[in-house]
């Protein structure tokens, strides 16, 4: 899954980036796209977010014992 940011914007901000990063972390996904229609060219309004707080990792029982 990934969010979708649409904003219709001349200029880029950077809190539109901070507001994808908040919802990824609200709902736990890694991804989210924001992209300004205001651009000239779409290609040129595209960003993409990506949650590195959120890292999905098995979990592992801690070693016992040594290897002495």
């Amino acid at each position: 899954m990934v969010i979708v940011e649409c904003k219709a914007t001349l200029d880029y901000n950077p809190i539109f980036e901070a507001q994808a990063l908040t919802y990824l972390r609200l709902s736990r996904l890694k991804l989210a796209l924001v992209i300004n229609f205001g651009e000239r060219l779409v290609k040129d309004g595209l960003h993409r977010v990506a949650n590195a707080c959120f890292q999905r990792r098995r979990w592992r029982p801690p070693p016992t014992g040594t290897s002495d």
